[in-house]
């Protein structure tokens, strides 16, 4: 609504409130037979706790990582050669922002924010100072995708250089994350569309 708050709980009270917003921010997934959880960037509070982090990423009950994420933490490469050798084709900034602005959207400011990057188009350089620059972060939000969406190693590349790029166009880097995540990871068609486009990249030659 136009104040910001939710028609159907203002309507109808909070015990209304849909298993989507009830669980927010948690997400599950399963893989092999089991379930696996974990809270998403679109929470300022998870994304501070995720990307701010200085621990290695673990799971509880001493489950052993997977080898996209032991081979990324392992590496003693820099964070920008990580992401070559996990995905050797790369789209450029321009075809990135443009990718992304055929979605839909919830906030304008997502999509003004992708023009601005349309128009600056950043070059790879641009983008690896600010992958070295928030070098911390940026690891821990690929190894937050690597363990979200399993499988997709490009996504996490892809992904990782468009923070860059809304950074590089102004966006402060948690916010940056937390925008990324609302419009893309909480809409099931977008999330769906750039796994489609961004599926394929070989994980560290493998």
């Amino acid at each position: 609504m136009d104040d910001g708050l939710c028609y159907q709980i203002k309507t109808y009270g909070e015990d209304f409130i849909c298993d989507i917003c009830r669980q927010h921010p948690r997400f599950y997934f399963s893989k092999e037979g089991k379930t696996y959880g974990g809270v998403s960037l679109a929470c300022e509070e998870a994304a501070k706790l995720i990307l701010l982090s200085k621990e290695p990423f673990s799971l509880e009950g001493g489950e052993e990582l997977s080898s996209e994420i032991s081979s990324f933490e392992e590496s003693p490469d820099n964070i920008s050669h990580k992401i070559d050798k996990m995905a050797p084709v790369l789209t450029s900034s321009l075809m990135r922002a443009r990718i992304f602005l055929d979605m839909e959207y919830l906030e304008s400011s997502w999509v003004d924010a992708l023009n601005k990057i349309a128009d600056l188009k950043p070059t790879r350089e641009q983008e690896n100072a600010i992958l070295e620059e928030y070098s911390e972060l940026m690891g821990n939000f690929i190894v937050y995708m690597l363990y979200r969406y399993n499988g997709y190693p490009r996504l996490a590349c892809e992904t990782a250089l468009l923070l860059a790029d809304l950074i590089l166009a102004g966006i402060e880097p948690l916010e940056a994350a937390r925008m990324f995540s609302s419009e893309v990871e909480y809409s099931d068609i977008n999330i769906e569309v750039a796994k489609s486009l961004f599926g394929q990249g070989d994980m560290y030659g493998n």
